[in-house]
């Protein structure tokens, strides 16, 4: 490995993809990307043709493409991978692949998690917390200065012991959606130079408060109206019934009218009425 070489670090959570964004720039005929094991063997990662292809004992886990993206990272993902895209021009990208406990919080609850190094006699200098890869806090552990992330000093507070306990476990107040991620828990040197130590990981989930999802309630009915309601409905039945009513009594009418006129028509004179009266 060449000297001054560019230098990348890459925290991953078991069971969370690996990808190298790097390989990105890389694309081009001859580039490779290696996995140099404790031991020293080497093992050929991806090889870029046309595209990123993966190497032997990779093929069930890389798919062809523009960038190295391995599933589901493991235990033996861990340690020091060589990017070369040409002669004399190599990145060194060191991965951790790390468990994580997992925590979970209502929004606007508080939450702790808990973090511990050693603090006195230790020639680490620096407790620090990272979110979602960017600034939760820090602690200079020789001065006891503690440097927050933009807006988080308000809401953010650690064990006030830490110097004589090592009890760095910060409490977050009032959890915001905003709040949920990874966050990565380690002490460095003084130079910040040495590799991550006592190395902590903790998925934080945040849910939504169900308190606040409101829904608009019934309107109210007026008891004053409710007479006034069953009236209009008994004179629209009434009406509906009339309407209903009348033509049908009238269509019987005019056919009984027929039907007698019709019969006294059809009754023959009857000459002989008259010897039925009585003349005295």
């Amino acid at each position: 490995m060449n000297n001054g070489v560019a230098v990348f670090s890459n925290v991953v959570i078991i069971g969370d993809r690996l990808a190298f964004p790097r390989t990105k720039d890389c694309m081009r005929g001859g580039a490779s990307l290696i996995h140099r094991l404790p031991d020293d063997s080497v093992h050929r990662v991806a090889d870029f043709s046309d595209a990123w292809m993966p190497g032997p004992g990779y093929r069930d886990r890389m798919s062809p493409g523009k960038s190295v993206v391995l599933r589901s990272a493991n235990v033996n993902d861990n340690g020091l991978y060589e990017l070369t895209c040409g002669a004399g021009d190599e990145t060194l990208i060191q991965v951790e692949v790390v468990p994580a406990s997992r925590v979970s919080v209502t929004e606007g609850e508080d939450i702790t998690v808990s973090f511990h190094h050693i603090s006195v006699g230790g020639a680490l200098a620096y407790a620090r917390c990272d979110r979602n890869g960017t600034l939760f806090f820090e602690i200079e552990i020789s001065s006891g200065n503690i440097t927050y992330g933009p807006g988080l000093e308000s809401r953010v507070s650690v064990s006030s012991g830490w110097k004589t306990d090592g009890d760095f476990s910060p409490t977050l107040r009032r959890a915001q959606m905003q709040d949920r991620g990874d966050y990565l828990f380690y002490a460095l040197d003084k130079a910040k130079m040495r590799t991550r130590e006592s190395l902590v990981t903790v998925r934080v989930e945040v849910k939504k408060n169900q308190s606040d999802l409101t829904t608009d309630p019934p309107t109210p009915v007026n008891a004053t109206q409710r007479p006034a309601e069953g009236r209009m409905e008994t004179w629209a039945i009434v009406g509906v019934t009339v309407a209903v009513t009348v033509p049908i009594v009238l269509a019987l009418g005019i056919m009984l009218g027929r039907l007698w006129k019709s019969r006294k028509s059809s009754v023959p004179p009857c000459s002989r009425c008259g010897a039925f009266f009585f003349v005295p």
